[in-house]
């Protein structure tokens, strides 16, 4: 399966309605460029999305992390954004997932994304 954002997948592992081995990768949001900026992300995800299990969720991802499971589109040029419904962030194929240049929480915004 792929996944399409890293902490709500996240989430579906710790709760055991994905199997960690059934994930072949997951397409985060982040842009991590070291490990300064990936520690503030554990923070963040910590804080905010896994409350409720902070620790056990922080070892998967770190272990998707290492694993290289977890890619990171937004560091491409230009930048990649996978659109998905609310609830849908799993699929099968990447054949599945729509691409914009544009974040998914910004959909008034028409021009690409400049560096």
């Amino acid at each position: 399966m792929i996944g399409l954002s890293a902490s709500l997948c996240i989430i579906d592992i710790v709760e055991d309605r994905v199997a960690l081995s059934d994930v072949d990768w997951i397409f985060g949001t982040t842009v991590i460029t070291d490990d300064e900026d990936f520690e503030d992300v554990i923070g963040v995800l910590r804080k905010f999305y896994w409350k409720e299990f902070p620790d056990k969720a922080e070892r998967i991802f770190r272990k998707l992390w290492s694993d290289g499971t977890i890619l990171q589109p937004r560091l491409e040029a230009p930048p990649r954004f996978a659109i998905f419904e609310l609830g849908k962030h799993w699929v099968q194929s990447e054949l599945e997932i729509t691409w914009k240049n544009v974040p998914m929480w910004a959909p008034e915004r028409q021009e690409p994304l400049t560096t």
